[in-house]
């Protein structure tokens, strides 16, 4: 028996965010609790700037409700939309984020005043200077928080100030994928690579493709694509995940120390062949700074035996275009995502439940 399917993994298991079995739509109203504060919180607290705003939540369920709101929308520009208007006055660390891009996109930091300078007035954000790496990035791991913490990472639950900072060396961000170097990866050496189904919020599957850095001057870029599992709520109490294609657009230029990452646009059009499936076309368009992501549902292959149920990803090849605002040319890639497994007994007290594509 095959089945092909875009949702799996609906698994009965309690999460820490409810979601009302009568919801009519995936976002939740925001909660009427959250206050905006000055620097005033407690004597405890130092603030460098005269007033920073904060986002105040009367509980840790409510602010899982807005981490939930924005894990349900797609894109960083319809993440920022949400914010934006539901907290229009709210500042928040990827709003630093973003402009400090426009800002590096408009100044050449060619010498050491200015990159100092600039240093200093994003001073919020991490600057590893590992090596060639004088980027500049948010210190939070899940970018969706990054969105309610404020300019110094910090959210107010009840009365309690919290740091929501998880990043404070380079193996951090390397283990989170935002650095500029990498942490190496294993061979792997298999026509068919085993993968598990983990219960997360994004779980990689299977090896990445990773173009590699190519200079245009003063300008660098690289093209990533990895396909993950993506948790999302079903219903109160229960949770799923889905399958999705993602696709990681790099880029930087040169300054005075170093390689920087900034603001610009992409284009990016291609398609993945899917065997048994019809082919996945690539399409995005973004304006924001380094990286540019971006989430496609992806079909997994599902068969059975005596014995076992396999969830399979066949070997995919791909093909990209890019079209990137500071480089002339269009930019072509192509490669192949391997085969992969998951391979369930039929007698596991855990099945997933799965809803057929249509």
């Amino acid at each position: 028996m095959k089945q092909f399917v875009y949702f799996i993994l609906f698994a009965l298991m309690q999460v820490s965010v409810a979601c009302s079995n009568t919801e009519e739509s995936l976002l939740i109203e925001g909660s009427q609790t959250f206050d905006y504060i000055d620097n005033n919180l407690s004597s405890s607290v130092d603030f460098s700037n005269d007033s920073v705003s904060i986002l105040k939540f009367a509980n840790h369920e409510e602010f899982e409700k807005d981490l939930y709101n924005l894990r349900c929308l797609k894109s960083s520009d319809e993440k920022e939309e949400w914010v934006h208007k539901t907290y229009p006055s709210f500042c928040s660390i990827m709003d630093i984020y973003e402009q400090a891009g426009e800002e590096a996109a408009e100044s050449n930091l060619e010498t050491e005043m200015e990159f100092l300078t600039f240093m200093n007035k994003y001073h919020n954000l991490y600057f590893p200077l590992e090596d060639e790496d004088a980027g500049f990035y948010i210190p939070i791991r899940d970018e969706n928080i990054a969105y309610l913490a404020n300019q110094d990472c910090m959210i107010l639950i009840g009365d309690d100030v919290v740091d929501m900072k998880d990043i404070s060396n380079y193996s951090d961000l390397q283990e989170a994928g935002k650095a500029y170097y990498e942490l190496p990866k294993p061979m792997v050496m298999a026509s068919e690579i085993a993968f598990e189904i983990k219960n997360t919020n994004m779980n990689p599957v299977g090896p990445d493709y990773d173009s590699g850095w190519t200079e245009y001057g003063d300008r660098k870029v690289k093209l990533k694509a990895h396909r993950h599992l993506k948790s999302f709520e079903l219903s109160y109490g229960f949770y799923g995940s889905e399958s999705y294609f993602h696709t990681e657009f790099c880029f930087r230029k040169k300054t005075w120390l170093g390689w920087i990452n900034y603001k610009c646009h992409s284009d990016i059009t291609g398609e993945v062949t899917i065997p048994l499936f019809n082919k996945l076309k690539l399409e995005s368009s973004h304006s924001g700074t380094s990286s540019h992501d971006k989430d496609y549902i992806y079909p997994i292959h599902i068969s059975t035996d005596a014995n076992y149920k396999y969830y399979r990803y066949h070997e995919a090849p791909c093909k990209a275009t890019v079209v990137f605002k500071d480089i002339a040319t269009p930019l072509n890639y192509s490669w192949t995502m391997p085969a992969l497994v998951f391979q369930l007994s039929l007698s596991s007290q855990i099945q997933p439940i799965v809803v057929p594509s249509n």
